[in-house]
């Protein structure tokens, strides 16, 4: 769409206190009836087992930052999506109308998109299945931690030999940045940096439709 443990460091705090508390269990009195009566605390509140539930309507989907080469056959941090899903599990995972509500051609390519003026994500179908993600414009994080802001220079540090360059096909100085997380994986991701090294969009995706130019032209 940061954080370190001390692990080690932990682990020794961890087996000191168990040491410890181990010599004083001895000397330890008997709880009083009072205190072994006292009810336990109520655990957190939490999530119902077995909740699927996603986030609100109209939230931003931000995808984990996970390592670039984990990009697989799923859509991290995307509900239940998956490459090649058909596109009536498509609009049932995502849980928000999709438009157009229905396909004149079942089988051609064509972007379904939620139905505001400002449509952040876009689903690329072909031939019946999901083939492709685009975001438009927001803070949603591709796997690997790429997004809309950064600079060319940033993407290419964060996926280093998995990534390569291409001029754009359109705009001069502009550049088509890349990513196949390993030589096995299916799936792309495409960052798109204008004349100014910033990255003003990206996609991702199954080929041939992930390098599709021109979206479904």
């Amino acid at each position: 769409m940061n954080k370190s443990v001390l692990l080690p460091a932990l682990l020794a705090l961890g087996l000191a206190g168990c040491e410890k508390e181990a010599a004083d269990t001895s000397q330890m009195a008997p709880p009083s009836a009072e205190s072994a009566a006292a009810p336990a605390p109520a655990p957190p509140p939490g999530p119902a087992p077995g909740s699927t539930a996603g986030p609100p309507e109209g939230s931003a989907m931000v995808a984990p930052v996970a390592p670039a080469d984990q990009l697989g056959s799923d859509i991290m941090g995307f509900l239940d999506l998956h490459w090649g899903m058909p596109v009536a599990d498509l609009r049932a995972a995502w849980k928000a109308p999709l438009t157009p509500a229905t396909l004149t051609d079942a089988n051609a390519c064509a972007f379904l998109a939620p139905p505001k003026e400002s449509r952040e994500i876009a689903f690329m179908v072909q031939d019946g299945v999901l083939k492709r993600v685009d975001v438009r414009q927001g803070d949603t994080v591709a796997p690997g931690g790429g997004r809309i802001g950064m600079t060319a220079n940033e993407i290419a540090g964060l996926y280093k030999d998995k990534l390569a360059v291409q001029p754009n096909k359109y705009t001069a100085n502009a550049k088509d940045l890349i990513v196949t997380p390993s030589p096995q994986a299916q799936a792309r991701i495409v960052f798109q940096a204008g004349p100014d090294g910033i990255v003003s969009r990206w996609h991702m995706g199954v080929p041939p439709q992930v390098l599709y130019v021109e979206g479904c032209g």
